[in-house]
């Protein structure tokens, strides 16, 4: 969620603040009165500021802070790989990703006890804690120094918020987090660490519990009485470690990702945070439950609930119109500051074909929150249904904005263009879909209909043999195979690829028709287009042509004759099998 207005207004005077700094931090580096500590200190202030710049969507700012506190603190560091064994029963030593850091800051003695509890993994797990190498001259690398910790803390996180959450982000976390927990300089740093673990293995299925344990700790360790409060607050600004609603905040939402929707509830429901917890009642099938919380909620808290009344909306009511009255009232309680209530609202007009209000509602939801795709794809497909293609085309512009992998963006964008008559550009369009959903045959056909409207035979063939990969040749129609035989024969005679492209058609006909031997429409076509590219144009060993031609026509008929009244088939009326023997014997050697 984005802060609000007054908020950005005041980060974005806290960034003329910390630009005004830079002018006088780099004045002190160049000094060389200025101490090392005082300099560690700026960096310090440096990895502070990147927290507050993330917190704030400032990821340039951010980049240029740590970039900042790297050099002052002289710190190097790359990911290099090295040949070593990731599981306990691995044979074959594997590249792992290691971590190589140099620094120059001092290490501070080892903290012995009172250290957050590190949650180790499972005895019976297959998994290491970190990848054992073959060669330990990483393990002669010196300890990373309190600053070093902070610093690499802090890029961490940034890697979290910056990059998109797949397995490649988690690799490259795993070597720079697992360095930050060789030794403990500080019990919160340390904490930091460990929680950046607990983030990096929510989807690991092999860490996942110990993700949720580690987590659970860390929340159990603001009630421990040890170490003391001083201990504890040392580096409390730099860390950027969140308060205690925070943790059980992230801890609610894991639980509900792996489906554990009443534990979730709990907590939710302890932090006063009624929508989530309302919805984690629904999800777990309590809904007579939910229903009467939600109610309650609603009574007591009425501006303060909007999102609570969109829920009942959703699961409870009985018809569209009692659904249609709750999202009106949310919006109405909350002053015009909840766009999920239009959102909503704008959607359930879609469903019931009242086009014009559903624009209206998305129009005024999509100006005070724009990063919601499914709405900017609802309201695409209300324009198309109003025939308003250039707007349809702005709003499915945004879809593949806010989501580059929406394969139904894609492919109602190239829609959009079709309707303008833009077809290049509709192919384009639909090219990327296919790119996401290589299984859909719908899109392969629009595809296929429209490359065949800009006469792009290659795009044709490869698309059709796809399909037939796919074995869904049944979803190429035999009149779009009609009209890529003409698209072939168009071609002047002077052109290099016309035998290619002839060849290629013939090749598919022939296996298309074998692949269906009753389809008697697709055998008539490869009878056809055998004879108009083979025998007309034949000059030398005329007879094998024709009896080639006459075996195709000899499958058609049997392929009629599947038909119990094919004495009647226009198929068969239309054939002319007998003239091929003649034009074999014509051409027949004595």
């Amino acid at each position: 969620r984005r802060p609000p207005r007054s908020t950005r207004k005041e980060s974005s005077a806290a960034s003329d603040v910390y630009k005004r700094q830079v002018s006088t931090q780099s004045t002190w580096v160049e000094d060389a009165s200025v101490s090392e500590n005082a300099l560690l200190v700026f960096g310090i202030v440096n990895v502070e500021f990147a927290y507050c710049a993330l917190t704030f969507y400032k990821y340039t700012l951010a980049e240029y802070c740590l970039e900042t506190a790297r050099e002052i603190g002289g710190i190097t560091h790359s990911l290099t790989g090295k040949m070593g064994k990731k599981t306990k029963y691995q044979q074959q030593a594997l590249p792992q990703l290691v971590l190589n850091i140099d620094t120059k800051t001092e290490v501070l003695e080892e903290i012995k006890e009172g250290n957050p509890q590190n949650v180790p993994l499972e005895e019976d797990s297959i998994l290491y804690e970190k990848p054992v190498l073959e060669n330990d001259e990483l393990l002669k690398q010196s300890k990373l120094s309190l600053y070093d910790q902070i610093y690499i803390n802090g890029f961490c996180r940034y890697l979290m918020l910056t990059r998109p959450k797949d397995k490649i982000l988690t690799e490259t976390l795993t070597p720079y987090i697992s360095k930050t927990l060789e030794q403990s300089n500080s019990w919160l740093v340390y904490s930091t660490s460990l929680l950046n673990r607990s983030r990096n293995e929510t989807d690991s299925t092999k860490r996942k519990e110990r993700s949720l344990l580690q987590m659970q700790a860390l929340i159990d360790q603001y009630s421990d009485k040890s170490p003391p409060a001083l201990d504890r607050l040392g580096s409390s600004f730099c860390a950027g470690y969140p308060l205690r609603w925070g943790l059980r905040l992230e801890m609610a939402r894991d639980y509900m990702s792996i489906g554990c929707f009443s534990s979730a509830y709990e907590m939710l429901q302890d932090m006063e945070l009624y929508e989530e917890a309302v919805k984690c009642l629904f999800l777990a099938g309590r809904i007579t439950e939910a229903v009467e919380r939600a109610q309650k909620v609603v009574e007591g808290k009425g501006r303060e609930a909007p999102g609570v009344m969109c829920l009942l909306a959703d699961f409870s009511a009985k018809d569209n119109k009692e659904r249609e009255d709750l999202y009106k009232r949310a919006w109405e309680l909350s002053e015009g500051k909840c766009p999920r209530a239009l959102r909503s609202l704008g959607r359930l007009y879609y469903d019931t074909r009242r086009y014009d209000e559903a624009v209206d509602c998305l129009d005024r939801a999509l100006k005070i929150n724009t990063l919601y795709a499914s709405s900017w794809f609802t309201l695409g497909c209300a324009h198309l249904q109003l025939k308003n293609w250039e707007k349809a085309l702005l709003a499915f512009g945004w879809v593949v904005q806010v989501d580059e992998n929406s394969s139904d963006g894609w492919s109602n964008l190239g829609v959009t263009y079709t309707q303008m008559n833009q077809l290049k550009q509709a192919v384009a369009c639909y090219e990327q879909a296919l790119k996401i959903m290589r299984n859909s045959w719908k899109i392969w056909q629009n595809y296929i209909v429209l490359s065949l409207e800009i006469s792009d035979i290659s795009r044709v063939l490869g698309a059709i043999r796809q399909l037939i990969a796919m074995d869904m040749q049944e979803r190429v129609p035999v009149h779009v195979l009609a009209k890529l035989v003409d698209c072939v024969l168009s071609l002047p005679s002077s052109n290099a690829a016309l035998r290619s492209y002839e060849e290629q058609v013939l090749k598919l006909l022939h296996e298309m028709a074998h692949n269906d031997s009753r389809n008697t429409p697709l055998w008539r076509l490869y009878a056809e287009t055998y004879e108009i590219m083979r025998v007309r144009d034949a000059k030398e060993n005329k007879k094998a042509t024709y009896e080639k031609l006459a075996d195709i026509l000899v499958k058609q008929v049997r392929s009629i004759m599947l038909d119990p009244n094919w004495e009647h088939s226009e198929y068969f009326l239309g054939i002319n099998v007998g003239t091929c023997p003649s034009k074999c014997s014509k051409h027949s050697t004595p």
